[in-house]
């Protein structure tokens, strides 16, 4: 047989790369889906955020977070996905999920909520995350990255950390969130609010990097809204959880 060109070997191995990848990455969020969850809560067993994290309520102990939370979650499919929110110190305006239905939300973000409803349409976007898998699929995502440019010395953490979401993601859990509260009969007009408003403040919090533009979900939103929704929680007991950190 004719030795093949060293050029046309390199073309060849790049092509055998790039049809690799893209085969990968397609079928990754099948994959996502039939890891065991079980794993999953080893896995978030095993970073121990919970610990790591300065909590000032760790799996929605106050009382009204748990209301707040029973509004959104559980709904039809959600049983074999539990999901526990913790409240992490701190100003900064953010809120993640994490592996096995750990959701992560900075007081700083539930400060900057006007309501209820707002921050509801923030945790029922994580929940949207958890729901989809996401959180297992990035990781798989970005291990395979790694693994094909042999990347290494990459802790569990620092993984974790660097995860970041797909536009396509994003916008799959702000579907996923806005059913959810139109199921809940929550008004999601308060989600399209707290976005647009802080999209709009100049400084692009890290909450919405990534995300489809403030106008997009206001729109999406829209298309969500139903007459008959009921307020989450009284007045008096939304100025209580915004005082969940302490003063």
């Amino acid at each position: 047989m004719p030795e093949v060109h060293p050029k046309l070997k390199g073309l060849l191995w790049i092509f055998g790369v790039l049809v690799l990848t893209f085969v990968l990455v397609r079928g990754l969020p099948i994959l996502a889906k039939h890891v065991p969850w079980s794993i999953e809560k080893k896995i978030a067993s095993v970073l121990n955020l919970t610990e790591n994290l300065s909590l000032c309520d760790a799996n929605g102990s106050s009382t009204e977070l748990k209301k707040l939370i029973a509004r959104i979650y559980p709904i039809p499919g959600d049983a074999n996905l539990p999901i526990h929110v913790n409240v992490i110190a701190g100003k900064t305006i953010n809120a993640f999920a994490s592996f096995g239905g750990e959701v992560f939300v900075y007081d700083g973000l539930i400060q900057k909520a006007e309501s209820p409803e707002e921050l509801a349409g923030v945790l029922a976007h994580e929940i949207g995350h958890v729901h989809h898998r996401h959180i297992i699929e990035g990781m798989l995502s970005k291990l395979t990255v790694l693994a094909l440019s042999q990347g290494s010395g990459t802790s569990g953490f620092n993984l974790l950390a660097n995860l970041k979401f797909s536009r396509e993601q994003e916008a799959e859990a702000d579907r996923d969130g806005l059913e959810r509260l139109q199921k809940a009969h929550v008004n999601v007009l308060g989600t399209s609010q707290f976005f647009k408003r802080e999209g709009n403040t100049g400084a692009i919090p890290s909450l919405l990097s990534d995300h489809p533009s403030s106008e997009d979900r206001a729109q999406l939103a829209q298309s969500y809204f139903r007459m008959d929704t009921t307020p989450i929680l009284t007045p008096a007991e939304w100025t209580k959880l915004k005082g969940i950190c302490g003063k």
